[in-house]
């Protein structure tokens, strides 16, 4: 699926399946009361996208082993979490903005692998990794242009065995407690 005009998903959830192929979006997505969910491939290139109202507070959901690549992007959720990645998929920002105004920006539940070369991400934790009821494996790494931006926390790392966080630059901060919360074996 390629999405280059305007596009607009109302209650719903716009949802690719295994094996389906990629969802590439160019320009605008209105998701109001719904959102993006893919256990493919998930690539933004350039463009915005806005969720709000949304029933599941999750903006872009990747529910397996797929892949999540933002170029150039905005994203942005009123209600919850931008970007949910909840298995092993990798998520790979290359430059773009991403902001939750009342949750955590980019959440990794499991075991993904993180990259974020550049960029800007902000939300009451810009970033979460991992989670307090399973062992988990995940890696976040931040690259020398990204600003990680959290009213609470930069990167809260949570986890019961290994999630990492590697830092070759960049700035991280948290407004009111830290930059990097360690809460992990990690």
């Amino acid at each position: 699926v390629q999405v280059d005009g305007a596009f607009n998903v109302s209650a719903g959830t716009l949802t690719l399946g295994s094996g389906t192929g990629t969802l590439t979006i160019n320009n605008y997505v209105q998701a109001s009361g719904g959102n993006v969910e893919a256990d493919d491939t998930i690539s933004i290139t350039g463009g915005e996208i806005q969720f709000t109202e949304n029933v599941r507070n999750i903006g872009i959901y990747n529910s397996g082993s797929g892949s999540i690549e933002i170029d150039g992007a905005s994203i942005s959720a009123t209600d919850g979490f931008a970007i949910y990645n909840y298995q092993s998929g990798p998520v790979h920002i290359i430059s773009g903005t991403i902001t939750s105004t009342s949750s955590t920006a980019l959440y990794n539940r499991m075991d993904g692998q993180v990259t974020i070369d550049s960029g800007t991400i902000s939300g009451n934790y810009a970033i979460q990794n991992g989670n307090a009821d399973s062992s988990t494996t995940g890696t976040i790494t931040v690259g020398a242009n990204a600003q990680l931006t959290g009213a609470n926390v930069g990167i809260y790392n949570l986890s019961n065995s290994t999630q990492s966080v590697v830092v070759n630059g960049g700035t991280i901060e948290g407004t009111s407690v830290t930059g990097i919360y360690n809460y992990s074996n990690g």
